[in-house]
């Protein structure tokens, strides 16, 4: 195809390329003059008579009555509309001519109407007053597919064959020659002495967000024109409407509810305007089994992502679970015990209620690891976790080694040395296969309680339970220690 440079001249050289006649640009042109009557478009059009006719139909399509002359047509549906309308029906004249590319051509008018119509629905169902430029640039963003098929026609349609996913066209094209039907159809509406809005959507209209910022509402209509007009045109109905699904939440905050009235209301205007456009349609019976065939899979997609949306929520709860708990006890780890244990305290204080910390420590534990091994010892730090897990539940945190701090909201010292002494009692009946022998642990537990007050921290709460376990192992182990009375807040 030569060079990027040489094909867009090759195009815009094209003897067969068709042409925009000059009276609809001289209408688009009038209606952008604020002071411009009506009289002067009506005699303007009235050279084409075709195109006359067409704006008529329209205007009687909008209103009960007769229309009986283009002065009251340009009335009803005001200037912009049938300028827009102009350009439209002539761009339909030219997609209409004598071409080699025959079903090539037809696909792509197709879905040139489709989409200016879903650009058009867009710009009114977000309300950003640009229904008209919308419409346009939905309709011409594919004109450059119309001069590449004029100009290199049967190289152009076989690269076309290559990729039929038409959100891929673009890179194939770059890499096949170096440019893109986006450029080529800037350069053509440039040539044709087009606004320059509608040169800049057709430019941008497959990466928005590089065009002029003044340019990019009209841009991303354009774009998501072109998404949801697929949902219509592709065989693999599901992965369009998913892919057209995606575009309206992320960009436009659509439910699922509006997208499928927006696909609804979409299939009903290419139905009226497809005469008037020469546009072949799905009939009514296929058209409705596309529409279920989109609803299913937007469904399924809504389904798929509340699936998703809980799975995450079950990783993320069990990641955190996981990073604060330790995997051979199961119980909590020390860093997430320096994460709570400040607003336990503050909770209890705040409550007015008693909170008292046990220090726990497995008795010659050293000795067990050394004697049985490391497999034994983790055996008996596993069966330490459970029993004070059943006992304290998850107010109990692995501190370090074979030691493990409970921080109990609401015991007094009574409750605190019940806890305690049923924890040591479970440990004395346990019983571990150590190879030859049975293992029997015991555990040392110190208790420091604090009824109220506004001063003792709860690091000096475990300090003072850590000061009672050494007085139970010098006492002899196995068996529980409570600290000196902590001063009242």
């Amino acid at each position: 195809m030569g060079s990027p440079e040489e094909l867009v001249q090759r195009v815009l050289a094209c003897r067969t390329l068709p042409m925009i006649p000059g009276t609809p640009v001289q209408i688009l042109q009038l209606a952008q003059n604020p002071d411009v009557s009506v009289p002067a478009i009506v005699k303007v059009m009235g050279t084409d008579p075709v195109l006359a006719a067409r704006v008529l139909k329209v205007a009687n399509r909008s209103v009960p009555h007769d229309v009986p002359s283009l002065a009251k047509a340009i009335a009803i549906l005001g200037m912009r509309r049938v300028s827009t309308l102009a350009l439209g029906v002539s761009l339909s004249a030219m997609f209409h001519r004598e071409q080699s590319a025959g079903a090539a051509l037809e696909d792509i008018w197709r879905r040139s109407l489709y989409s200016g119509l879903a650009a058009r629905v867009l710009s009114t169902e977000t309300r950003a007053g640009l229904d008209d430029e919308a419409f346009l640039g939905g309709l011409f963003q594919d004109i450059g597919m119309l001069g590449m098929l004029a100009a290199v026609g049967d190289e152009y349609e076989a690269l076309l064959h290559t990729r039929k996913d038409h959100e891929r066209l673009v890179d194939v094209e770059q890499f096949a020659v170096g440019t893109d039907h986006a450029q080529v159809g800037a350069a053509m509406a440039e040539h044709w002495r087009l606004p320059r809005q509608l040169i800049d959507s057709i430019a941008y209209h497959h990466s928005p967000a590089a065009g002029a910022e003044d340019i990019r509402p009209v841009s991303h209509l354009v774009w998501a024109s072109r998404v949801v007009a697929n949902v219509l045109l592709a065989e693999a109905t599901d992965s369009a409407a998913c892919g057209a699904r995606d575009v309206l939440r992320d960009h436009f905050g659509f439910d699922d509810a509006r997208i499928q009235g927006l696909l609804e209301q979409l299939a009903g205007e290419a139905e009226q305007f497809a005469d008037l456009f020469d546009v072949q349609t799905l009939s009514e019976c296929e058209m409705a089994r596309v529409l279920a065939q989109a609803q299913e899979a937007l469904l399924q997609a809504a389904l798929d992502a509340d699936a998703e949306a809980q799975h995450l929520r079950e990783v993320n709860h069990e990641l955190v679970e996981t990073a604060g708990r330790d995997r051979l006890t199961g119980l909590q780890n020390r860093t997430r015990l320096e994460e709570v244990m400040g607003e336990l305290f503050d909770r209890a204080a705040g409550n007015g209620q008693q909170i008292a910390a046990l220090f726990v420590d497995a008795d010659h534990f050293k000795s067990i690891n050394d004697v049985y091994g490391h497999a034994v010892g983790d055996d008996v730090l596993r069966r330490l976790g459970r029993i004070i897990l059943d006992t304290c539940g998850d107010s109990a945190f692995r501190f370090g080694g074979e030691e493990i701090v409970c921080l109990l909201v609401g015991d007094d010292a009574a409750g605190a040395l019940d806890t305690a002494e049923r924890i040591r009692q479970a440990a004395a009946d346990e019983e571990i296969n150590g190879g030859d022998h049975v293992v029997r642990i015991t555990v040392s537990i110190g208790v420091a309680t604090r009824n109220d007050g506004n001063r003792t921290t709860v690091e000096e709460l475990i300090a003072a339970a850590d000061q009672a376990l050494y007085a139970a192992k010098r006492e002899g182990r196995n068996r529980v220690c409570t600290s000196r009375p902590v001063p009242a807040w």
